[in-house]
């Protein structure tokens, strides 16, 4: 469920050149191998690291089924909305094949793309949730960067995710919509990459079920991205999100723990959501 921004190079009207870092309450990057306090100072580190791992495991299991019991009865994407992400995709991809075209997207915006979201900490031998994962094309950019991860692709299209399982055999994917099939999975990371792109109704709503899924199935960190709409040029094919708006939204129903880089390249604005410490 990818729609990559086509948004304007350095000079062209849509190009605003400031670059801002927006960081929550606590919004120094914590460390991914300790999400949350060591525990009590008269325990070995055998048995911190134990009682670490079970507060995560239970706070976890607590928030997911707080996020899974809020959206039950939900209905997710508009099911014409689904179906013409879905046939546009499909277009998209017997014309371009698998490469950036296919999103929509050029070569060097794909990889600055990866690039940041992958600053959301060291993934080396992580769990990760590539949730839109599309073609995939976001794997070989984190094998590149942390050698060996286990990855996971997960997206609704499923000529996506037919072509992603014959190029990367050993990787696993998922033809599945999060918000209404049982995908009950936990991750150290979820990364969600030019998902929240493509215009549609509901958009607003879909990303913000999506996001408190997303953080209920992370044991360390979500990172995503979107458009912000403090630009002076519109492309009305793309979506573009009020970055206030989703600060207050992550702080206020995620967690205190948020760094957000506004306009960090052309008008894109990345997120990152740390478990508290």
């Amino acid at each position: 469920m990818r729609f990559r921004s086509r948004t304007p190079r350095s000079g062209s009207p849509g190009y605003r050149g400031t670059c801002r870092s927006i960081t929550g309450s606590g919004g120094t990057q914590p460390s991914a191998a300790d999400p949350l306090s060591s525990g009590s100072a008269s325990c070995s580190a055998d048995q911190r690291g134990e009682t670490q791992q079970a507060r995560t495991s239970h706070a976890l299991h607590d928030n997911r089924s707080k996020i899974l019991s809020f959206i039950k009865g939900i209905d997710s994407m508009d099911a014409k909305s689904k179906e013409m992400i879905i046939e546009n995709y499909r277009k998209l991809l017997m014309t371009h094949g698998d490469g950036p075209a296919v999103t929509q997207n050029s070569a060097e915006g794909q990889r600055f793309r990866a690039d940041k979201l992958m600053k959301i900490g060291n993934m080396s031998g992580a769990k990760i949730l590539d949730l839109g994962c599309g073609v995939a094309d976001l794997l070989p950019a984190l094998q590149e960067r942390f050698g060996s991860v286990k990855y996971t692709g997960i997206d609704i299209v499923p000529d996506f995710i037919e072509n992603a399982r014959i190029k990367y055999p050993d990787a696993r994917f998922l033809c599945a919509d999060v918000l209404s099939d049982n995908v009950d999975d936990v991750f150290d990371y979820v990364l969600l990459n030019g998902v929240f792109n493509n215009i549609y109704p509901e958009i607003d709503d879909v990303m913000r079920r999506m996001l408190r899924w997303a953080f209920a199935h992370a044991l360390h960190g979500l990172g995503f991205n979107f458009i912000s709409d403090r630009v002076n040029y519109r492309d009305e094919s793309l979506a573009y999100h009020d970055p206030i708006a989703m600060l207050r939204f992550c702080m206020d129903e995620l967690s205190r723990n948020v760094v957000m880089h506004h306009h960090y390249e052309r008008c894109d604005v990345a997120v990152f959501v740390y478990r508290a410490s």
